[in-house]
């Protein structure tokens, strides 16, 4: 009876409080969008041969952080997500769940392209000697578009641009329904279970991170198997979009069952350090003997491992910092929360037209970097607060709900659960 008892608790600890708030997912998702507004004015003043802008002089600096924030940031964001599609799945149901990615990703995703996109791609072509009018551009660009109905994929990101998230994700939200089935089968439960238990022992961060190790290995190791460059190009995105898609269903599996995130949030500062140490040794330690590495199989899986577990242990130490103190609400998390979609939609091309001009300035590249941000910020949020939020066909092409909430009192917010906020 006692090891019953037991079992029903547990059971229980996976499927109950689906009304329950994770804060800290909330806070992680408004943060990492609204630092990709940082992160993309880096990208200015970065040495790297593509942006739609780019400044005269570059800086190492910008270069570091760029780098840096590459190894956690999008796979961050993808565990958020897979996160956040255990909560919806289970409280909306398939129907109602796959009408809601319907209405928050395919059709901002479709308005985006067609006119989004295009405007920012454009910004970019002004700085030719002779760039061709806006109408000329704009009816390449949808002829572009059109040909993907024929199999032709365009070629380079300025036919897509920062939406490329959208489309994968689109997908993996659709794989998490058969995901969530498994897991509810006798053998996935089992198998939850025993990676449940198992979490209060450091070996399974080593576990988990396993797989994505793999994949990093075999990304390097099919540069050598490709015929061309560009095939070769094409395995190493292949291989980056299975990495995404396990993130996102490890942050699903984690928040089955709170024994997970206790467990991440014991191990935060070890993650950390971890994968802080690893990231730095692949960036500065390794370069000589990298090069030699890459040409043998060994250390081609040698370097696989380390890239797949250095943005592993700091994808989960971030998640142990929310884990730790993001475990609550306030208005201003209410707000940006609910505007962090339509700001990442619109920001790009804001802040591609603000950094045309400003990069023209004869100004310090700090000064340069703190006025494309803090102007980009701005207008990014006010289009939201004065157009976005209060027309209604607005809202609806940006993943909003139809009806404006613009004066209409908050509704009350779940609490998390008392074991929650123990931790």
């Amino acid at each position: 009876m006692g090891a019953m008892s037991a079992a029903r608790s547990r059971e229980a600890n996976t499927t109950s409080a689906v009304s329950v708030r994770r804060y800290e997912l909330d806070w992680l998702r408004t943060g990492a969008v609204f630092g990709l507004i940082p992160f993309h004015v880096a990208v200015v003043f970065t040495s790297g041969a593509y942006d739609y802008v780019k400044n005269a002089q570059t800086s190492a600096v910008m270069d570091f952080l760029v780098a840096f924030v590459s190894a956690w940031g999008i796979p961050l964001l993808f565990l958020v997500a897979g996160g956040s599609a255990r909560y919806a799945l289970a409280a909306r149901g398939v129907k109602r769940y796959l009408n809601e990615r319907v209405t928050r990703l395919l059709i901002p995703f479709i308005f985006g392209m067609l006119l989004i996109v295009p405007v920012q791609v454009y910004i970019g072509r002004l700085s030719a000697p002779t760039p061709p009018p806006f109408p000329v551009f704009y009816g390449e660009f949808l002829w572009s578009l059109a040909l993907i109905f024929t199999g032709q994929l365009p070629r380079g990101p300025d036919w897509i641009g920062h939406l490329w998230f959208i489309p994968p994700l689109m997908l993996f939200a659709a794989l998490a329904i058969p995901f969530a089935r498994l897991l509810r089968t006798e053998r996935g439960r089992a198998m939850v279970e025993w990676l449940a238990g198992g979490m209060r022992g450091y070996s399974a961060l080593l576990l988990l991170g396993l797989p994505l190790a793999l994949i990093y290995w075999l990304a390097l190791a099919s540069a050598g198997w490709m015929p061309t460059a560009a095939a070769a190009a094409f395995a190493g995105n292949a291989a980056g979009t299975v990495a995404f898609l396990v993130f996102f269903l490890y942050g699903y599996l984690l928040y089955l069952d709170e024994r997970f995130l206790a467990s991440v949030r014991r191990d935060t500062w070890i993650a950390l350090a971890l994968g802080v140490v690893i990231w730095l040794g692949l960036r500065f330690g390794a370069v000589g003997l990298g090069s030699a590495l890459i040409n043998v199989w060994w250390g081609q899986a040698v370097i696989g491992a380390l890239r797949g577990y250095s943005g592993w242990w700091l994808v989960m130490g971030i998640l142990g910092l929310a884990i730790r103190y993001l475990r609550f609400t306030n208005p201003t998390e209410r707000y940006l929360a609910r505007a962090a979609y339509p700001v990442y939609i619109i920001h790009m091309p804001i802040l591609s037209l603000i950094a045309f001009w400003i990069v023209r300035l004869d100004m310090d590249i700090a000064l340069k970097f703190t006025a494309i941000t803090f102007l980009s910020l701005a207008v990014s949020l006010a289009v939201y607060e004065w157009l976005i939020r209060r027309i209604g066909v607005l809202r609806l092409l940006f993943g909003l709900r139809a009806a404006p909430q613009v004066n209409s009192p908050a509704s009350p917010r779940p609490r998390p659960t008392p074991a929650a906020r123990r931790r």
